[in-house]
């Protein structure tokens, strides 16, 4: 092994003992192995800092705006003559477009674009929209419709809202992960684009138990006098991100270690969620199989709930869980 003073091994090792490698210092380090000369290998190791977090397990309710309006369907429309026609059909605008800007202007929500339409009457629209993270533009002419209103022929959206759990809240109490997965629009299947987010606190009032070939899911509410946990950031394949608002509403809870995928073994573990006493519990579960992966991905594990308590009252997981 090249000689480094941050690195250090254990001197001897062999099938029954493992090749221990140990760095006093972060950062990236190339190392060369030699096996009887015949075998180099080498190799890039990132040597990480540890980092703790405050599980949670908190039910919490999400507010999301979309950074533009997000296209859910196109759908043809009657003119004036009665024929059926589609502006947004012909444009090749499609169901999970984003449109972020009509004419130059900066579409805030749906109204915002209903009223340029409508200010705009049969003139050209110029669009513009993200399409798989690619900005394409667009010329679209908007048709009168037999009702007499100016429009394109399509469905859009600007806001969702749903239920959730909190995962963790960051060692230094201003950051906060939750859901573990996208927030998706319920349509299109496409991960809502944050424009303006808020975590608030919400209250489980039922459980609808998961069968055989139905999901199941927690049933909540929150309110605008709901308490904010704090400003949704990011929302992307692994969960929503976000910083908190106030630290003094986190519970005092014991922060744990961020474990490496290394670390994960197939055995008992447990997971903490909230149900119809609306404080996060404990519950035994029993990971089945590790997925190797060479790239993050959301399906890094295979989990069995065992917990009895936790079967009676869901049947397993859950959505919103």
């Amino acid at each position: 092994v090249s000689s480094s003073p941050e690195i250090q091994t254990n001197k001897n090792c062999n099938i029954e003992t493992p090749f221990n490698i140990t760095a006093n210092k972060e950062g990236v380090y190339k190392i060369n192995f030699d096996l009887m000369g015949i075998f180099p290998v080498k190799a890039k190791l990132n040597v990480l800092k540890e980092t703790y977090v405050y599980p949670s397990g908190q039910s919490c309710g999400v507010k999301i705006l979309t950074d533009g309006v997000l296209v859910i369907s196109v759908t043809d429309v009657k003119d004036e003559s009665g024929n059926l026609v589609s502006p947004a059909k012909n444009s090749k605008i499609m169901a999970g477009d984003f449109i972020k800007k009509a004419n130059g202007t900066e579409i805030k929500n749906s109204s915002h674009l209903i009223n340029i339409i409508k200010e705009n009457k049969d003139k050209k629209i110029t669009l513009e929209y993200l399409r798989n993270e690619d900005l394409n533009t667009v010329e679209i002419t908007p048709v009168k419709s037999q009702s007499g209103e100016y429009v394109l022929g399509m469905w859009v959206r600007d806001s969702t809202a749903g239920l959730g759990t909190l995962t963790f809240y960051s060692y230094d109490k201003n950051k906060f992960a939750a859901l573990g997965h996208s927030l998706s629009d319920t349509d299109t299947g496409e991960i809502m684009k944050v424009k303006k987010g808020e975590l608030v606190k919400s209250k489980i009032i039922s459980i609808n138990k998961g069968e055989k070939g139905k999901a199941g899911e927690l049933v909540g509410i929150f309110d605008s006098d709901t308490t904010t946990i704090g400003e949704i950031t990011k929302n992307t394949g692994f969960g929503l991100y976000g910083n908190v608002k106030d630290e003094n509403i986190i519970p005092d809870t014991k922060p744990c270690k961020i474990g490496l995928k290394s670390d994960i073994k197939p055995g008992k573990a447990k997971i903490i969620t909230t149900l119809d006493n609306n404080m996060p519990e404990e519950f035994e579960i029993e990971i089945v199989k590790i997925n190797i992966q060479p790239e993050p991905d959301i399906k890094g594990m295979v989990i069995k709930v065992t917990d009895k308590k936790l079967i009676e009252k869901t049947g397993g997981i859950v959505q919103g869980m």
